[in-house]
Parts: C-alpha cells; structure tokens; sequence
C-alpha cells in the first residue's frame, strides 16, 4: 500500500496504509466468513428461525435457549475463553485481529478488533474518520443451540451490526472439531463446498482455565456477562438510533455522510463491549483491559456494568464464586433481584452442573 502525497503531509505512509486497511476490516470479514460469497449458493436449506438474529427480532429467545440446553449440552472442549489465530475463507485470511470468545454452556461474548487499533484511534484527531474507523469492529453475544455431533447454531441477542435489520442470509452455524491436547479447536462452516470441504474455518485456541465459569445476562436489556477462568467479556446493547444498513460501518460512514454525527455517535458509543481479566485472589474490581469503546479501557469494570442494570454482578458474588471453589464444595451464590437471571454455569467439577437457568 502506497501513501499519497497529500497523506504524507497528514501522516507516515505506514499509518495511513493501516488505516486504508482498518477501513477495510469489517468487509474483509464478512468476505471470510462467506467464502467470498458462496455461503448463499450453498446454505440454502435451514429454518427461519435458525437465522442470527431471528430471536433477537422475535420473541421467546429466553424458553428456546432453556429448551435446547435441556436437549444437548455442548462439547467441554468449546466452553472457556479463546483467541482466534486465524480466520480463512474464500482465498482470504487474518492471524492478527484481536479475538476473544468466552463461552459457557449457556450463552456466549465474542468481541473481535482489528490490530493496531487503539494506536491508531489514539493519533486520529479528525473525528469523521475516527467514528468511521471506530465502527470498523464487532461484538455480538447471545445463546448457542448444540447437536449431539457438536453442529453449533448461534443466536445473537447483541449485535454490532444490528441497526434495526438483519444482513444475515444465512444460520450462523457451524461444525466444532477438537485438538484437546493442543486445547485448541476448529470451527468449520456447516454447508459445505461442492468438493466437500468448508466454505470457511476459524481456528480458536484456549488462552484460560475453563473453570470457574459463570454468565449472568439482563434478559430485558439484553445485557451479557461472561467468565471463565481469569477472562471476562460483557455486552450490551443501549442504542437508540436505528438504521436501515445491515451493517455498523455502513450505518455511521452513511449517517457521517449526511452530516448526522448524533447517530454516528449512537451506534459506536451505544453498544459497548469489552474484555479484562479477573483475580479471583483479590476483592476489587477488574479492570477492562480492551474495549470496543477505547475511553473503557484501563476502568474497573464495575465502573462500567453500573449502567447496565446487572446489579447482581457484583465483587461479592465473583469473590463467593472464586473462594468457594478454593475451600470446599461450589456453592451457587446467585444473588437474584427483580428482572435478574443468573443463567450460566459455576462448575465443582469438570462434568458437574451445580446450576444452567434460574428463574426469578
């Protein structure tokens, strides 16, 4: 990538090939993820409401994510904390996006960053191409919907680049296939090329202890919370602009074009997500130690989820769920209040449940 001239008056000729190449990112992504396109030619038998954001649309999200936990429960080498070393499809590929995908066995976070990007957010003093640049990530969390042969279905209840309307033709869903002594695994597209082999694959490595492991989600406010481990992601959607664009680029580089800063704003600040790491040995709160919204990072977390309406996330339920496991059997510490479900899971042991869903 060459820079201008005029780019070279205004920066390096590094950093503006960075950002030519951040600004492509969400498009690089969404060409992976489809196999350059081949996802609508292969996946084209499925149910309506397998889509991504069929629950998210639609009513019922809470009983369907309880029916199919009672159904299957999913393979122990898919629940944790993971990274993504690498993301192939459709004669494309990354290894350096910043990735992290907690998962317990009820629902999941998965939070995903261009790299060098705070860097380069941090030098931008132009704010249109900054909000542009900002959009140019994705977190979506929600409930997965297992098979017997570890086929996932993910549902998405936040969504980066929900606006309003879906862009999503076709399931997310996939195939998991383990390497247990590497703790790594592999997802791999469900529909398949017609030589067999998968439209795209990511590669996903273990970067935590799978237990403890708790997730705490506002079901009202679509508010998620997940640990395993010493890692922890959150999400939350608190929007109040709509767009018809089907994706969070394409939304604030259309609002940003008509002079509509308000709305640009709204989509990147509004949906927050972020990731840190917690010490179950210490009481106070853990800090964030990335976030889709860079003004978080560094902050306690609790700091943060204040404003999220999960109050029974709290430095005394983690410190309970942390010292339980090191002095004798788990307990579950669910500290209910009105409107609050504790649906996730605290493992005793590797193959015990204590809790999934607990209704208020």
């Amino acid at each position: 990538c060459t820079a201008t001239v005029l780019d070279r008056k205004k920066t390096s000729p590094m950093s503006s090939c960075q950002k030519k190449r951040i600004l492509d990112w969400s498009a690089k992504q969404a060409r992976i993820l489809s196999g350059n396109g081949v996802a609508e030619i292969v996946f084209n038998e499925f149910q309506k409401e397998e889509l991504p954001h069929h629950y998210l649309e639609n009513d019922g999200w809470f009983l369907h994510a309880v029916d199919q936990q009672q159904k299957c429960k999913p393979p122990k080498f898919t629940l944790g904390a993971f990274e993504r070393p690498l993301f192939y499809g459709g004669w494309e590929w990354t290894t350096d996006d910043r990735c992290l995908n907690v998962q317990t066995s009820s629902v999941f976070v998965d939070i995903r960053k261009p790299a060098d990007f705070d860097q380069i957010l941090f030098n931008e003093k132009d704010e249109k191409i900054y909000l542009r640049l900002l959009a140019r990530q994705h977190a979506f969390a929600g409930f997965t919907a297992w098979t017997a042969d570890h086929v996932a279905t993910r549902h998405h209840l936040v969504d980066w680049n929900w606006l309003g309307k879906s862009g999503r033709k076709v399931p997310n869903k996939w195939r998991a296939e383990a390497n247990e002594i590497q703790n790594e695994w592999k997802e791999l597209s469900y529909a398949r090329l017609l030589n067999g082999s998968p439209y795209y694959f990511e590669h996903w490595r273990r970067v935590a202890a799978p237990t403890p492991r708790l997730a705490i989600v506002n079901p009202q406010k679509r508010a998620f919370f997940c640990l395993s481990g010493n890692r922890f992601a959150y999400a939350v959607d608190l929007r109040t602009k709509r767009s018809q664009f089907t994706s969070c680029a394409a939304a604030v580089d259309a609002a940003l074009d008509c002079g509509d800063y308000e709305s640009a704003r709204d989509y990147v600040y509004g949906l927050q997500a972020g990731f840190g790491f917690f010490d179950h040995s210490v009481i106070t709160s853990p800090y964030i130690y990335d976030s889709l919204q860079p003004e978080h990072i560094g902050k306690p977390l609790f700091d943060i989820l204040s404003g999220f309406d999960l109050p029974v996330l709290s430095t005394t339920l983690l410190q309970q769920s942390s010292l339980s496991l090191h002095h004798g059997p788990l307990l579950a510490h669910t500290c209910l209040l009105d409107n609050h479900v504790v649906v996730g899971d605290i493992f005793g042991k590797e193959d015990t449940f204590l809790f999934e869903f607990v209704f208020i």
